[in-house]
């Protein structure tokens, strides 16, 4: 697993879990099936592509998108609405997990220039992450 970056400040993501909300264990699942899945299908996935968790008190979603854009495989798909949810008690919870295939020459990117979405770049300028979270997937 590469660098985590959080959707929203740390103080609003504490207030907004759960005690018990598990969400590294989370985290940690949902990129194990993206290493699982790239080691099974050799070199099907980008060698660097960010992982886009969401979760909100009733259901969680997974993006993964590379330097092309998204990339949807129904395997991982499957795999991701398998996961547990995070105890999310309000609102959204995000992060973006960087993978990087071990052994690729990829060019460094920072914590600000994660991969997004195409369905969250039409939703840019919405406001809020909060915001931009609920116009890409409605409740």
């Amino acid at each position: 697993m590469g660098q985590v970056t959080l959707l929203q400040p740390e103080a609003v993501i504490e207030k907004r879990l759960a005690e018990n909300s598990n969400w590294a264990a989370i985290i940690k699942a949902a990129t194990h099936a993206v290493v699982t899945y790239d080691k099974s299908h050799a070199y099907a996935l980008p060698s660097d592509m960010d992982l886009v968790i969401v979760a909100r008190p009733d259901a969680m979603r997974c993006w993964l998108v590379g330097p092309e854009g998204d990339v949807v495989i129904d395997e991982l798909e499957w795999a991701f609405k398998k996961l547990p949810k995070f105890a999310v008690r309000e609102g959204n919870v995000g992060v973006v997990v960087a993978i990087v295939r071990k052994g690729s020459k990829v060019a460094p990117r920072g914590p600000e220039s994660p991969y997004l979405p195409a369905s969250w770049k039409a939703a840019t300028g919405k406001g809020t992450v909060d915001d931009v979270i609920d116009a890409v997937w409605p409740r």
